[in-house]
């Protein structure tokens, strides 16, 4: 909303995805996947000077990621940077054989 109180387009989505997680390296968390919330610009190829940082991930790329996350109300987690720039607290770890390695982003999820 801007400042005289009107609403622009709408730039983003709500966006689920479904990790496998591989290691917690700190809380209390047994389960072997989780949910992460997240919002998705509706058009990738836009981009704005000291915009938010978005995140994408490729599901068929088998990434690994390093997370540091909070767990939402509903039982989902969020990057614990916030949703502004969630860029600050997802990393892509890089230089790992994804075929002998289980736990990515295995899907999206609708809601």
């Amino acid at each position: 909303m801007t400042s005289d109180g009107k609403t622009g387009p709408c730039l983003a989505r709500g966006v689920n995805a479904k990790f496998e997680v591989l290691c917690v390296l700190k809380g209390n968390f047994s389960n072997n996947c989780l949910e992460l919330h997240y919002y998705q610009r509706l058009d990738p190829n836009q981009g704005e000077a000291n915009g938010p940082g978005w995140l994408f991930f490729e599901p068929a790329k088998k990434s690994r990621y390093l997370m540091f996350l909070k767990k939402r109300e509903d039982g989902r987690f969020e990057a614990i940077s916030g949703q502004a720039d969630p860029n600050l607290s997802v990393f892509e770890l890089k230089g790992f054989d994804t075929d002998s390695v289980n736990g990515s982003c295995t899907e999206f999820i609708d809601h």
